[in-house]
């Protein structure tokens, strides 16, 4: 776990004093304070989010939709949910239209850009913990963008709900399961939740968070209490 200052803090400390970051990304990362892993699981707030992209490698491909909702104490937070197409003047990746049906040309006409995506994302998290499904591609993309327009780095801690529901199954080796046991797909269909639009943010991101409650749950009941016990990293 990364619960201490690292390389990625010394890039936000440089590039403020230097003046080469924007102010709301100092004024941001000024007011960002790591979770404390002896936190409550019921007392933190969790920010949900999906990434529909060009392609699956962080180093190549880029953001083409986002949307993200909070989560605290079990409930999620509708009210201020977000969800953007995101500007890309070079979308490609005809494997992943047929998977996201984003075109290219509606990659090109989207109502927001990519630095104006991160600063919205940014500051509706706060120092909230991201999930996500296969967290680490989508927190990678978040990455690539961060370091392409400001040089620095995604700081906050994060859960992947595919890492916790093979935990709360036991972790089972993958001799003993399908590929497709802990897909989003398969898991919404075992928890009786809805995904009626898969591979779009939105519907994602509603699924994941719908997803989040029901293993929060359960491993409250396994008696993990902290976000330490929990495996946020």
């Amino acid at each position: 776990m990364r619960w201490w200052p690292d390389k990625s803090h010394r890039a936000y400390r440089r590039q403020c004093r230097e003046g080469k970051a924007p102010a709301w990304l100092c004024d941001w990362y000024w007011q960002y304070r790591a979770p404390d892993p002896r936190q409550r699981i019921i007392d933190a707030t969790f920010v949900v989010f999906d990434v529909e992209a060009t392609g699956l490698n962080p180093a190549k491909d880029c953001i083409l939709s986002l949307a993200a909702v909070r989560v605290q104490g079990g409930v999620i937070d509708l009210s201020g949910a977000i969800d953007f197409r995101v500007q890309q003047a070079n979308a490609q990746g005809a494997e992943a239209v047929l998977i996201h049906q984003i075109l290219p040309q509606e990659s090109r006409q989207a109502d927001i850009s990519e630095t104006a995506m991160l600063r919205y994302f940014l500051q509706f998290c706060g120092s909230s913990i991201l999930v996500a499904h296969h967290a680490a591609l989508d927190c990678g993309l978040l990455d690539q963008a961060l370091q392409r327009h400001h040089q620095v780095s995604l700081l906050n801690h994060t859960l992947d709900t595919l890492v916790l529901a093979r935990r709360l199954a036991g972790n089972p080796s993958p001799e003993q399961t399908s590929p497709q046991q802990f897909t989003l797909n398969s898991l919404c269909a075992q928890y009786g939740i809805a995904l009626p639009r898969p591979h779009e943010a939105a519907s994602d991101t509603l699924a994941t968070a719908q997803l989040l409650c029901h293993q929060l749950h359960q491993a409250q009941r396994r008696g993990l209490r902290t976000l330490g016990e929990l495996g946020v990293s």
